[in-house]
């Protein structure tokens, strides 16, 4: 039964084909090409295994992933090591684990978090708006007619 289930897999077209993690993982890179302009960069990817990756998007993605130089890491459930993503991974420096429960993905991210560590700083920039003219001006108002009315009658009264 399992050999017919993989053979009827295959006769399926790759788009029809369980998770399509290639539309994932290009669109994740389309965002470092946006926004990350880091030194490390890493994509994490977590998926059932059920892959779909087309022999040319799979070509694609590596060049890819090397020429932006992104390390893909998968975390998967149930993965055979014969699957696509997992092959991809290995292709691009990257890393497969498979992941059964929480303390396992505890371990994974920990594992990665240990060979990627990198140090960075995150600076942000504000716009400023000074708001003491809006009491400085009254402030010196009120002060000038105090001084006004103490050297006038009005102080006398």
């Amino acid at each position: 039964l399992q050999s017919r289930l993989e053979h009827l897999d295959k006769m399926l077209p790759p788009a029809l084909r369980g998770t399509h993690v290639a539309k994932a993982v290009t669109r994740s890179l389309d965002h470092f090409d946006e926004m990350g302009q880091a030194a490390t960069k890493m994509l994490l990817l977590l998926t059932d295994g059920l892959d779909s990756i087309d022999p040319d998007i799979e070509a694609r993605l590596i060049q890819r992933l090397n020429r932006q130089q992104v390390k893909l890491y998968v975390l998967g459930m149930q993965l055979n090591e014969k699957t696509s993503i997992v092959q991809l991974a290995r292709r691009v420096q990257g890393g497969y684990f498979n992941i059964n429960n929480a303390d396992e993905l505890a371990q994974a991210l920990q594992t990665i978090d240990r060979q990627e560590a990198s140090r960075f700083t995150v600076s942000q920039a504000t716009a400023r708006r000074d708001l003491y003219p809006y009491f400085a001006v009254p402030g010196g108002l009120l002060l000038l007619f105090g001084v006004v009315c103490r050297s006038t009658w009005v102080w006398e009264l």
